[in-house]
């Protein structure tokens, strides 16, 4: 008889992967009893709460609950590196975070695994290299990876992401006789903010200076029709020189004796002239200039600070015989709080679905500040603290009109599929508009038109859209204001100068709507928590709680702090409510999201 007996293949300190004699994979506990049932083809052991699994030919990722946080949907997932894996489907290529969003699409024929926040992709037998927003730092025009990696390695994003981090790491230390108070002066978002840029600049002189060197240069022909010559240079490229034709000959006898100055900027992220002077004896100047825009951006690097640990002594008098007590505190800089050690519960909220519309960047007006964070981190929120699956939770950062209805679509489709079980949850962030005519208010799509309403959706619909499903209970978050003003307090479409009141649009079915302000009141942001006020206290009460305080807790403590905190800070009201339906009058305080 074959002994049946699982053999241990890996272990992560609390999950084993095990195989059977079949040769089916599952997990066991450290007891040895199996948690986690025979049931994959490949499975392999877990890293930051997920691990890769294999159902016939089809990968997923799991977590040490047994539960998908990503549908076995793709023909590989490869191992995680630098935080994202490499994900396969259909012939195509991209990469996903772990908690399963696809945040670099599948568009490449093929990806590689990410280092220092960058991957080499491959598309038409073709490489370049991707960070992490999904742009291409190094366009595909490569023969091979590493001929695409070391041009990465010489652009201005690869440089100064190591020069600024590192002395980042230095400056937010906190010195030896530094008091406490001062360094939290010193070390703060603004300042942090402050600080990287004059770093960058640092940055990129240095590295102009490193990458460029006095040019050779030759002249090549002159066109007399639009009175310009071709100078060819290895370094620079080719320039076209305005000399006017009377001059042109002399230009060209005088050629040896010409004395270059070039000013060099950073465009795609590589040294290029900005302006070359070519000087001769008896002061006579002829000049090349670069047409592009002398600005320059800088791939995002997300400068994280590190936990901060400090001994401070107590400050009670001495004791007998010179003892002293000395405390430590943890104190960290950067992120939020609510961004950070985010409570992960292990329930299973199977019928609960969300939509999440975090509309930062717009097209025509003014961006929404912080709006893509918020969104994030309440989309994490609503996975890892109120236990969506990954599946039930559609994600719009940016979102156009179209994606606006298609998300209201698909939340009608599962409620007509759940017979009344679903609860459903909508939120939104970003601009809010009024029709001046009407009061109505509206929700501004990115791709939206300040002072055209047609352009936008109007709430009064969505409302409608949202009481006609056939759900357990829509729970409505609104951080926007339908004034017409931003998250700075300025008015959003200039034209009109003033605030409007918005008429109040009434939920319907089984809705509770929490909003971010009232009447003619600005959403505002909190910058030093990087996130819109109302949204911070929101996740904040989520986080205390563990996702288990009642509507009603939740609604009052948003009410609360967001007046305190707004009044004292900004000068000015702001006042979330709170707006039932009539069929949740009666019970709605005692509903939990979880």
């Amino acid at each position: 008889m074959l002994c049946t007996m699982p053999t241990a293949l890996a272990h992560n300190g609390k999950l084993t992967v095990k195989r059977n004699y079949s040769g089916k994979y599952g997990y066991a506990d450290d007891s040895g009893k199996i948690v986690i049932p025979y049931k994959y083809d490949f499975a392999d052991g877990f890293a930051d709460g997920v691990a890769r699994v294999r159902v016939k030919t089809s990968f997923g990722l799991i977590d040490e609950r047994g539960h998908e946080v990503v549908p076995m949907q793709y023909s590989n997932i490869y191992p995680f590196r630098d935080g994202l894996a490499v994900v396969a489907k259909d012939g195509r290529s991209g990469y996903i975070d772990r908690t399963g969003t696809i945040v670099i699409p599948l568009r490449y024929d093929q990806c590689f695994n990410f280092e220092n926040g960058a991957g080499v992709v491959m598309t038409d037998k073709k490489y370049g290299v991707v960070d992490r927003t999904g742009r291409e730092v190094v366009p595909c025009e490569f023969d091979s990876s590493q001929e695409a990696m070391l041009r990465y390695r010489k652009s201005f994003s690869y440089f100064a992401r190591d020069y600024v981090e590192q002395r980042i790491r230095d400056w937010q230390q906190k010195g030896m006789y530094e008091k406490t108070a001062d360094w939290r002066a010193r070390v703060n978002n603004e300042t942090r903010s402050l600080k990287i840029a004059e770093l960058t600049k640092e940055a990129e002189t240095i590295y102009i200076e490193r990458n460029t060197e006095y040019p050779s240069l030759s002249i090549g022909g002159y066109d007399a029709d639009n009175e310009v010559y071709m100078i060819t240079s290895e370094t620079l490229g080719n320039m076209l020189v305005p000399v006017p034709i009377a001059e042109a000959e002399n230009f060209s006898k005088r050629w040896n004796k010409v004395r270059v100055y070039p000013r060099y900027f950073i465009e795609n992220d590589f040294v290029a002239p900005a302006e070359v002077m070519f000087a001769f004896p008896g002061g006579k100047i002829y000049k090349y200039s670069n047409r592009a825009s002398l600005n320059y951006t800088v791939a995002q690097v997300d400068y994280n600070f590190d936990p901060i640990e400090i001994n401070v002594a107590d400050s009670g008098e001495p004791q007998a015989g010179g003892r002293q007590n000395i405390s430590t505190v943890n104190v960290s800089v950067g992120k939020s709080d609510v961004d950070t050690d985010i409570p992960v519960t292990r329930a299973r909220n199977e019928n609960t679905f969300a939509v999440i519309i975090a509309n930062e960047n717009y097209k025509r007006v003014d961006n929404v500040e912080f709006a893509r964070n918020d969104g994030e981190i309440f989309r994490r929120y609503c996975v890892e603290t109120l236990g969506l699956p990954q599946s039930n939770v559609e994600y719009y950062p940016d979102a156009t009109k179209n994606d606006m209805l298609a998300a209201l679509e698909w939340l009608a489709g599962v409620s007509k599929h759940y017979n009344g079980k679903a609860n459903i949850i909508l939120y939104y962030v970003g601009h809010g508009i009024p029709d001046e005519a009407t009061g109505d208010a509206y929700l501004l799509p990115s791709d939206g038109i300040g002072n055209n309403t047609s352009t936008a959706c109007k709430l009064s619909r969505i409302y409608d859209a949202l009481g006609g499903m056939s759900a357990n209970m829509v729970s409505v978050f609104l951080d926007a204001c339908f004034s017409g003003a931003q998250r700075d307090g300025s008015t959003l479409v200039a034209a009109r100068g003033v605030a409007l009141k918005s008429k109040e649009s009434a939920p319907k079915g089984n809705m509770i709507v929490f909003s971010a302000a009232t009447g003619t009141q600005t959403a505002y942001p909190y910058r030093e928590q990087q996130h819109g006020l109302f949204t911070y206290y929101l996740l904040k009460k989520l986080k205390e709680t563990n996702g288990n305080a009642t509507l009603g807790e939740l609604g009052e403590y948003v009410a609360d702090e967001v007046g305190r905190r707004s009044i004292v800070v900004n000068k000015k009201e702001q006042t979330p409510t709170v707006t039932v339906s009539p069929l949740m009058a009666t019970n709605w305080k005692t509903k939990r999201l979880k």
